[in-house]
């Protein structure tokens, strides 16, 4: 990373807390997730991720504890990059191919052998209605 990149990165991470009135250094971890928050509609993911980087190592230069590896940093740019991302790239339960029609590939056709039936116990069906229940006189 070029060093003027770096300071601008982190000149807008400063007047973005002079704005708000936090404190930019050292950086609360809160801080940090809010900034990257309030990036995600203007910038993508690398320069997120790149100011981010930026922030902690200002922090580790002058020996002070870097924010980038707090959870709740952690869990904002795990949910940022869920959503630059797309939900189905990163977290779908299903996958394309589940829902593809039928293929005529025998080989992906997954064939069990008689042993494996006969080994089965049959199950009952489920009942369609409740048992009858007969009450008792009282």
């Amino acid at each position: 990373m070029k060093k003027g990149t770096t300071d601008r990165k982190w000149t807008d991470f400063v007047r973005w807390c002079e704005a708000r009135g936090l404190a930019a250094f050292p950086a609360h971890p809160w801080t940090v997730a809010a900034f990257a928050r309030w990036c995600e509609s203007r910038r993508s993911l690398e320069s997120i991720a790149g100011s981010v980087q930026t922030i902690a190592r200002v922090h580790l230069l002058n020996a002070k504890r870097s924010p980038d590896r707090d959870p709740l940093v952690i869990r904002t740019l795990r949910g940022i990059a869920l959503r630059k991302g797309g939900r189905a790239k990163a977290g779908s339960l299903f996958r394309a191919r589940d829902f593809a029609g039928p293929q005529d590939d025998s080989r992906s056709r997954r064939r069990s052998k008689p042993a494996d039936r006969e080994m089965t116990p049959a199950r009952k069906p489920l009942r369609t209605q409740p048992p009858l229940v007969r009450r008792r006189p009282g």
